[in-house]
């Protein structure tokens, strides 16, 4: 008895099950979603016709969609999600890249007992939360560096560096 198809969304992978089999799809390796027949979604994986993944619409019970429109669209769908999850990614290691911690854009020595440095792109406002502060302090001979929030995130405001709670 056919239970029908079953189409999850795994992260970076396309669950297809069909009556209690699992099969995973890379989305890399998808490269169009197409309606080849009034009812049949084609997965193009890019590697001849023998390789594509064909779906009835009408044995879908996962996601349920009224139309195979609607079907392809939901699969889009969750393409795209992996792909704005991978762009948030790309878009935070781009971040960190293009502020290079080897030195400190600021750096304030005005507290005899701290010492705060200032971490963020060339031309940065202080008043942007747009930092990443650090601060150096000694107790007992031994010196103390610690960040604010605890991480090196480039969501601080250096004007509020001497209020941040460090960790």
């Amino acid at each position: 008895m056919t239970t029908g198809i079953e189409i999850i969304n795994n992260g970076a992978s396309l669950k297809i099950v069909t009556d209690g089999e699992a099969r995973l799809i890379l989305k890399r390796y998808i490269r169009g979603i197409g309606i080849i027949r009034p009812s049949v979604i084609k997965l193009d994986l890019g590697a001849g016709p023998l390789n594509n993944v064909f779906i009835n619409h009408t044995e879908v019970i996962e996601p349920k969609t009224a139309t195979p429109d609607e079907l392809r669209d939901a699969i889009n769908e969750m393409m795209n999600d992996c792909c704005n999850k991978l762009n948030e990614i790309r878009g935070n290691v781009e971040s960190i890249n293009s502020k290079i911690f080897f030195e400190p854009l600021l750096v304030d020595e005005a507290n005899p007992k701290a010492i705060y440095k200032g971490y963020a792109a060339s031309g940065s406002k202080t008043a942007d939360a747009v930092w990443a502060v650090q601060k150096i302090s000694e107790d007992k001979s031994v010196m103390i560096y610690q960040w604010a929030d605890g991480n090196k995130k480039f969501d601080k405001v250096w004007d509020n560096r001497k209020s941040l709670n460090y960790k």
